[in-house]
């Protein structure tokens, strides 16, 4: 088993390499410890063909990653961003909690660093709208950075991606605008991805999705409460990914629109389910296979 991980370890297959990867006596298995990336169609199918030009069998290995919808044999997704939320939530009570009695100052706010397709046409659309002075923006990549006052939760530390929650700005807002990692607007994307993107959203306001078609209902499937007081959230069910993406440009749209008093009538009305999505997260049921294996939790 020691070449055939060094085979592994030397090679230059995406989100595999590097990562933990080690044998598993009781499992008898070389185990790829991939957790927290999603292990795509093309992926799996560059591993398989990997597998079998080096004489690796691939039923002795077994991948942990968060592509819920990938069936292969030697493929084991789960909810690695739900459990790590919980496990953050369980360390430290007072991670993410906000003041909703702050007086709003935009409607929405849309956090974006790494550069990718659906993110930008979100940051054009709200662009070509004159939507972007109703919300708190950034997209790092672009050089759009958010006012000094709110912070830009930019961290170098291990726990860069929980340390960008912002209360203080997330109190200034009605919800989230948040833009997942992966959308089908680009090629190979076209998986179920959650990621803290949407845990962080989850324990701290309301939120809107811009990712792939089914992950608002998977995130209902797993006991969350989400926001159809605010959103239609059909848009979660559409399958052309710019019909999609356009939906919810209208619906952001409508809601900075709307009337003040109105919208922060159902603001106050829904705001229990962000206690409610906490205690949800606090209470997750960890997947024990998983958690058995996953060497990459963060402490």
């Amino acid at each position: 088993m020691d070449d055939f991980i060094k085979k592994i370890q030397n090679s230059n297959l995406p989100l595999i390499h590097p990562c933990p990867i080690f044998y598993n006596k009781d499992l008898d298995k070389i185990i790829i410890d991939r957790s927290d990336e999603s292990i795509t169609i093309d992926i799996a199918n560059q591993y398989e063909e990997f597998c079998k030009k080096n004489d690796i069998p691939i039923s002795k290995t077994l991948i942990l990653h968060s592509n819920v919808t990938l069936e292969r044999e030697y493929s084991y997704p789960f909810d690695y961003f739900f459990m790590e939320c919980k496990r953050l939530l369980n360390a430290c009570p007072d991670y993410g909690i906000v003041n909703y009695n702050d007086e709003k100052k935009k409607i929405y706010n849309c956090l974006n660093h790494s550069e990718n397709k659906h993110r930008t046409i979100i940051f054009e659309g709200l662009k070509s709208r004159k939507l972007l002075k109703y919300g708190f923006v950034s997209y790092r990549d672009k050089g759009v950075y958010l006012p000094s006052d709110v912070g830009d939760g930019q961290s170098e530390e291990d726990d860069w991606r929980w340390a960008t929650v912002l209360p203080k700005l997330i109190g200034k807002t009605y919800f989230n605008v948040v833009t997942e990692t992966h959308h089908n607007i680009e090629k190979d994307f076209n998986d179920l991805f959650i990621t803290e993107k949407i845990c962080k959203a989850l324990i701290t306001e309301p939120f809107i999705i811009v990712g792939n078609c089914g992950s608002l209902n998977y995130v209902k499937e797993k006991g969350f409460e989400t926001y159809p007081e605010l959103f239609d959230e059909s848009y979660d069910l559409i399958e052309n990914p710019k019909d999609r993406l356009e939906f919810i440009l209208d619906e952001v749209e409508r809601l900075c629109n709307m009337d003040k008093n109105e919208l922060e009538e159902i603001y106050k009305s829904v705001i229990w389910k962000v206690d409610y999505n906490r205690n949800i997260m606090l209470n997750f049921q960890d997947d024990e296979f998983a958690s058995k294996y996953v060497k990459n939790w963060k402490r």
